[in-house]
């Protein structure tokens, strides 16, 4: 009796220390994570945009544990806007309740948010006096020219609701954020569409001890020299969407008018040289068809 109880005993210890070493597993080099991230991108398991892309996959893991968030929790949270890391849903929240600096946060439920068609939300850091209160309505989304576009059209109030939470978070917390954008707020963008991870012009190889070519063989390699085109800066990307929010034009419109001008569809690609002639457009006042009118 007292063997099959040690033997049971020495079962259930075995299992604990796989178990913790599973849990506790992290890539001791750049080839076993490689590896990892191959097994996961083929898994079935991650959000589509990585699915097949081990690259991106070790991108958003060094993010991860920049944010102090396991990987499995990054891929889940973080999204690619266009290259730009965005978290989405209850992420942002997560992190900063994580991080113990929360004091309070009070948010309209669904039902209010519906009935006054605007959302509160107000946030008190720990040691910080003052509260951040943030409001967003669906009057703001409508000058924003978004209200119509994507989920905005099915879930206004939850849309309201991340809005004002976002920017409330981000006001209190960016040391907890670090700069990290809302997936939410960046999606309603011109260039906010999430893109899928570019494909690498050839194969990533990582290289292994058994496949790295000895030091004396490696010939050093003459590279050109890439220049980045000269275009606006993200802040003169912005002003011109709000411009031409403003003066009654569509996301959509837009898009059509950089294609027909610079062929291009992200206003972050608008030349410099060519910023001031963009802002004429967006501060025209667009045109109502009448439907009405006699033809000429």
């Amino acid at each position: 009796m007292a063997d099959t109880e040690l033997a049971t005993q020495s079962k259930t210890t075995s299992l604990k220390q796989q178990t913790s070493s599973l849990d506790l597993f992290r890539p001791t080099s750049l080839s076993e994570a490689w590896e990892f991230a191959k097994i996961l991108a083929e898994s079935g398991m991650v959000p589509k945009q990585y699915v097949n892309k081990p690259a991106a996959i070790i991108s958003t893991w060094q993010f991860s544990l920049e944010l102090g968030i396991g990987l499995m929790q990054g891929l889940q949270g973080i999204c690619n806007i266009n290259g730009t890391p965005a978290a989405f849903g209850d992420l942002p929240l997560g992190l900063v309740r994580a991080s113990g600096l929360l004091e309070s946060i009070q948010e309209d439920d669904f039902e209010t948010i519906k009935k006054n068609q605007k959302a509160t939300c107000i946030v008190k850091r720990k040691g910080d006096p003052i509260e951040t209160k943030v409001v967003f309505s669906y009057e703001d989304a409508k000058t924003a020219g978004i209200f119509g576009n994507n989920v905005w059209k099915t879930y206004p109030y939850r849309m309201c609701m991340f809005r004002a939470r976002g920017f409330a978070l981000r006001d209190k917390f960016p040391d907890v954020l670090k700069g990290l954008k809302i997936a939410e707020e960046v999606g309603d963008y011109i260039e906010g569409e999430a893109s899928e991870q570019p494909k690498p012009s050839a194969s990533i190889v990582i290289p292994t001890a058994e496949t790295a070519a000895p030091a004396t063989e490696v010939k050093p390699e003459t590279k050109a020299v890439v220049t980045k085109p000269d275009v606006i800066s993200i802040d003169e990307a912005k002003q011109w969407y709000k411009a031409y929010s403003a003066t009654g034009h569509k996301p959509d419109e837009a898009k059509a008018w950089l294609k027909a001008t610079f062929d291009i569809t992200d206003s972050r690609l608008i030349p410099s040289v060519q910023f001031e002639n963009a802002m004429a457009w967006a501060n025209t006042p667009k045109v109502e068809e009448n439907l009405d009118a006699e033809p000429a």
